[in-house]
């Protein structure tokens, strides 16, 4: 299994293909399995369908992996600290799909798990808070459930990220779910993103006990919790609803050194466009109506958005679908400023899953964005998520991987910095 994050000509995901040469159309040309001069990649640890990670204050290693378990590793051993499966979903796309660790976590050692709960046979997506044991365990009594009865009814596009922003909220992304939970269209048909009385195709934000910021851009009298509901009535606003208008927001991250505090969303696309979203509290990113920015599945139909939706600050096509495009944008980190020699520090980086690539993203003096290869020829299913964590003394960047089946790999720096 893996997952399908990829649309087909016919409008289901499929598994990855293998990619093809390394040469990317319109990018820096890279010779296989090449890296910028002065970094190595090296396989750290073998793992099943490893969806996401997220590293603790003391170093441990958090791993979801798509069946429903979840791993820890410590630097040396592997330990499976809770096993899901038997109440998993993890068909095409389902499955445990993310992980975050309480900013607090060094006192009270909540870890954050999404993933798709069987429910007496329908399938949902499901937020809940655990207790990680110093010893690497978790006990599935201690789960609290935060968020639930997102319905996954085609088994697509279902999201999975979760991240804390520096304001102390966790922030959650949820897919469209491939097909519109009322019985609507598919696909580009599906327009389920479109209600805000609906938790899917959103970014939401709520409070590490499952309640509403106060801030959150969608209060006021028609507004409602639909945390444990997953919908609520037409006409009603859900309260959780932070960003909306999205697809597949799989992969989202905060940059730890701006002020304010800034959000890069990783918004997976359908037949033509891969989207990178500046966050913009209550904003609009236009799907089903757009796809990057052009109107949904259009290549020509781009001539800004329209009044209230907002365009990607990048976007990027699928060129033709061939195997071995890029064709889906997955993980994001930011590099730690001073980590790495420029242009490398403080940039933004992004892989796509479908050609297994990660690529940095360019900023010219206009205030343009284009995209520079950075690493390529990863491995069929690379990288679902980055993110940087400990390395001895230092940092480097890890990625999960479904080569092989399964793998964690680092990326890391060990030239001199530039002048």
């Amino acid at each position: 299994m893996a997952l399908g994050l990829v649309a087909s000509s016919c409008g289901a995901s499929q598994p990855v293909p293998e990619p093809e040469a390394s040469e990317l159309p319109g990018e820096d040309k890279l010779e296989a399995n090449a890296l910028p001069a002065g970094f190595q990649d090296e396989i750290v640890l073998e793992i099943q369908e490893p969806t996401g990670f997220e590293f603790t204050p003391d170093g441990r290693m958090i791993i979801t992996s798509q069946p429903g378990q979840l791993f820890v590793w410590n630097g040396r051993t592997t330990i499976t600290a809770l096993d899901l499966v038997a109440v998993t979903c993890s068909r095409i796309e389902q499955g445990m799909l993310g992980i975050a660790a309480d900013p607090d976590f060094a006192t009270n050692r909540f870890i954050y798990v999404y993933y798709t709960f069987d429910d007496e046979g329908e399938c949902v997506n499901r937020v809940s808070r655990f207790t990680l044991a110093d010893e690497s365990r978790v006990d599935p009594s201690t789960e609290k459930v935060l968020i639930d009865k997102i319905l996954s009814v085609r088994a697509y596009h279902n999201g999975g990220g979760l991240e804390f922003g520096k304001d102390g909220y966790l922030y959650v992304g949820v897919g469209d779910s491939g097909c519109d939970y009322d019985g609507g269209g598919c696909d580009g048909r599906n327009d389920a993103s479109r209600d805000l009385h609906a938790l899917v195709g959103k970014i939401l934000r709520i409070t590490k006990d499952g309640g509403i910021p106060p801030d959150n851009p969608f209060l006021g009298p028609d507004s409602v919790e639909c945390r444990l509901s997953g919908v609520a009535a037409p006409g009603k606003v859900c309260e959780e609803t932070y960003l909306w208008g999205l697809r597949n927001p799989f992969r989202f991250a905060f940059d730890p050194h701006a002020e304010p505090a800034r959000l890069y969303v990783n918004d997976v696309g359908q037949f033509v466009w891969e989207e990178i979203n500046l966050a913009v509290p209550g904003a609009d990113y236009g799907w089903n109506v757009r796809e990057g920015r052009c109107a949904n599945n259009s290549e020509e139909d781009c001539d800004g958005p329209p009044e209230g939706m907002t365009d990607p600050i990048f976007s990027y096509s699928h060129e033709r679908n061939r195997p071995g495009d890029c064709a889906a944008i997955t993980g994001g980190a930011f590099v730690p400023e001073g980590l790495w020699p420029e242009p490398y520090s403080g940039a933004y980086l992004f892989s796509d899953y479908r050609c297994g690539a990660i690529f940095r993203l360019v900023e010219d003096e206009a205030g343009e964005f284009s995209r520079t290869a950075f690493a390529v020829d990863l491995g069929v299913g690379s990288a679902s998520d980055i993110g940087f964590g400990p390395f001895g003394d230092t940092q480097a960047l890890y990625y999960a991987s479904y080569e092989g089946g399964g793998r964690i790999a680092r990326i890391s720096y060990g030239g001199e910095p530039s002048s």
